[in-house]
């Protein structure tokens, strides 16, 4: 199926543009409301509101990009390859200043958090502290944003659709983050959302690999492991690249999981801590 509306560079511009004042703005408005909310707390709160409203635009995103992909992957299931959908380029020139914004938001949350120490200490604690998000935003900017828009050939609308499904873990790890800044580690719906959150990042963001090679390799009646060796190696390679990350992040949660049911003096120091 393909559905491409006329598109040209000055649309492409009104979307990149309306990401450069969407993101910001709605970042605004949801520190705006944590503080108000926030108001009658301790002045450290404050940094919290940052924080909330960070996780907040995080979840916007997610929810934008799941509804998109949700889009594209019903419109281009009947040939993945070729099928093409105009929301893929759409959401990737509206989408891409999100990335930049969050840098910026989780720097400028590190900054209210750490505010009396110096500018240059707290540029080099950040880079410490975040630095893989930083690359992972990075890299998407300047490497997958391009193969996106320019560098596909028209080809794989579907794929891309699976990786925006991908975002759909986002709002429970924000979720998560939340709990923890504002000392609900203990709770049961820290607990309970900590368990939902490894379940859908397993399927999202993980078992998303084997599905994508599933549905070429059914179209082209191979399985699995046929589809691996037939597709061109710097797909595999690039597949296998992102996997890796998202592995490592399914075993930090699972570690911390663990630990938390397994090991009883982790769970009383919780209890202490939040208490």
């Amino acid at each position: 199926m393909v559905w491409l509306p006329n598109a040209n560079a000055n649309d492409n511009v009104v979307l990149l543009l309306s990401g450069v004042v969407f993101w910001p703005c709605l970042h605004f408005c949801f520190s705006r409301l944590w503080s108000k909310i926030y108001n009658r707390r301790p002045m450290q709160m404050s940094t919290v509101a940052l924080e909330v409203a960070n996780k907040s635009v995080s979840s916007v995103n997610a929810f934008l990009c799941f509804i998109v992909g949700l889009l594209i992957v019903s419109n281009c299931s009947q040939d993945v390859m070729h099928d093409r959908y105009h929301m893929v380029n759409d959401y990737a020139y509206f989408g891409v200043i999100y990335f930049v914004y969050d840098i910026w938001a989780m720097h400028n949350a590190h900054r209210h958090a750490n505010i009396n120490v110096s500018s240059t200490s707290q540029h080099w604690d950040f880079l410490q502290k975040r630095w893989l998000f930083v690359v992972h935003h990075l890299v998407l900017v300047i490497i997958f944003f391009p193969i996106v828009v320019w560098l596909r050939n028209d080809k794989g609308d579907f794929f891309v659709g699976c990786f925006y499904l991908a975002e759909c873990s986002t709002p429970f790890v924000s979720l998560q983050a939340v709990l923890r800044q504002v000392g609900k580690k203990s709770s049961p719906l820290y607990v309970v959302n900590g368990l939902i959150t490894i379940a859908v990042f397993s399927v999202c963001r993980v078992m998303v690999f084997p599905f994508m090679y599933w549905c070429y390799g059914k179209q082209h009646r191979m399985n699995v492991l046929q589809t691996a060796v037939s597709i061109p190696l710097k797909c595999n390679l690039g597949c296998a690249v992102i996997l890796a990350l998202q592995l490592y992040w399914l075993s930090i949660m699972i570690m911390k999981a663990y630990r938390f049911f397994c090991c009883p003096s982790d769970k009383r120091l919780l209890h202490k801590t939040s208490g």
